[in-house]
């Protein structure tokens, strides 16, 4: 049995589930679970609840590689990390806070608060891991573009400063470093600080900051070891780092949920420029198949290869194929989203429900009709019209129609997905009769 169900494959799962109703293989989820049985409208938010718990924990995850510590396999020791500490403290704007055990107390008053947003790029890539490190897998970018590849290749910490040479960067050689002499931000103490450049390959640029700071013993050679460090970080350290790495993982935070959410389908009307049509002549309210039981649309991929850029072969979508793979399941929800119908003297709002109706398709044919078991849908390409078949009919006296698609399937990017939400008119009803074997005069002619 595996200890992480929050993983982001279980996040599309969840999604999956909650608009379908169906599992990976196309089986229907059971609504008895030990001696509760639950409602569709139920089970839809409790899938929905475990995608955003599961996308959650895998955001909480990238946004730890803005960490540096998380990146070099170092404990927080057992007063916990002074980064962390003094992040907090900046984030809750507090003038007193403690670090390894010390109060400190911050002579400008309260600290400034964080900066979450310094325009830095929302990093786009294809693939998952990417934004933890481009280097990994069989088709790893040569670059060092993740966000666990930027912290780690760019800040000390505790453990591994100046003088460990653990990591080959940042440079462990305190030569390869300037200095200046500043104010420490503590009851007027200056302090020494080395300068560096921090990389990054994402964007080709270098950022100069205090990357260590030296210690009261520094250059007294060997002596003393059980002090451990002529080389520390220090407040000015931390603020530096800080005003690079939470930008960055905010931004790399948000990619991952436009990646996650980046396939997106467009519904519009068939051919025959209706999406159902019904006799309402032989309309039975009592009667589930009663009503419209097949609709008929068109659907196009309109994922952009890129978020903001153009179409692209990346994110066409193809059936899987091999490797026990599972074949696109094509679903279309609909709505009722809250259905109405009115009774004599009733008021709209008197009569429209509360729990969200979901109708899923059983079957689907394209517009020849031979049935659809897999289907590829090219990004950017013309509509393909298909047709579902429901088991239950959308009752002909409804109100607020969704139609909802799902696709399921393999691109160039990896397992791929898209959905659409669109809100419809309701039904329009049409009288028509026959008069040519009628005859009547009419202004004194005969017609």
């Amino acid at each position: 049995m595996r200890r992480n169900h929050y993983t982001v494959l279980d996040a599309r799962e969840a999604m999956w589930r909650a608009l379908t109703l169906t599992d990976k293989t196309g089986n229907a989820i059971a609504r008895q679970v030990g001696p509760y049985n639950f409602t569709y409208e139920e089970l839809r938010r409790y899938y929905w609840a475990s995608t955003f718990r599961a996308l959650g924990n895998v955001v909480h995850a990238i946004q730890d590689m803005g960490q540096p510590q998380h990146v070099r396999n170092e404990g927080h020791g057992l007063m916990g990390s002074g980064y962390e500490k003094y992040v907090d403290a900046r984030a809750r704007r507090l003038s007193e806070y403690k670090v390894d055990g010390l109060q400190l107390i911050s002579t400008k008053g309260q600290l400034p608060g964080l900066v979450y947003d310094n325009g830095y790029p929302i990093p786009r890539f294809t693939r998952y891991s990417d934004y933890w490190s481009t280097r990994l897998g069989p088709n790893s970018d040569p670059r060092y573009a993740g966000l666990a590849d930027y912290s780690n290749r760019g800040f000390f910490t505790i453990d591994s400063n100046i003088g460990n040479t653990a990591y080959p960067m940042p440079s462990p050689s305190a030569s390869n470093y300037g200095r200046i002499r500043a104010d420490s931000g503590f009851f007027g103490i200056s302090a020494t600080y080395l300068m560096g450049s921090v990389p990054d390959d994402l964007t080709n640029f270098l950022d100069t900051v205090s990357m260590s700071t030296e210690g009261v013993f520094a250059g007294l050679v060997g002596s003393l070891p059980s002090l451990r460090r002529q080389y520390t970080l220090s407040k000015r350290n931390y603020d530096d780092r800080a005003n690079l790495l939470i930008p960055r993982a905010v931004a790399y935070s948000a990619g991952f949920i436009d990646y996650f959410f980046r396939g997106t389908m467009q519904v519009s009307l068939p051919a025959d420029g209706v999406y159902a049509i019904a006799d309402h002549a032989q309309f039975n309210a009592g009667n589930p198949a009663s009503g419209f039981t097949k609709i008929k649309l068109k659907l196009a991929n309109t994922t952009r290869h890129r978020v903001g850029d153009g179409f692209g072969a990346g994110h066409d979508w193809r059936p899987a194929g091999g490797g026990g793979e599972v074949p696109p399941q094509w679903q279309l929800r609909l709505g009722p989203e809250q259905e109405v119908r009115l009774a004599g003297g009733q008021s709209l709002a008197s009569c429209r429900g509360a729990v969200e109706e979901i109708v899923v398709s059983s079957s689907v044919t394209d517009a020849q009709g031979a049935p659809v078991t897999s289907a590829a849908l090219v990004s950017g390409a013309a509509p393909q019209e298909f047709h579902f078949t429901f088991p239950d009919a959308l009752p002909l006296n409804v109100t607020d129609v969704y139609l909802q698609a799902a696709y399921r399937g393999h691109s160039a990017a990896g397992r791929c997905g898209g959905r659409c939400h669109q809100g419809h008119p309701e039904p329009t009803f049409l009288s028509i009769f026959n008069v040519t074997d009628s005859t009547a005069c009419f202004n004194g002619a005969w017609k």
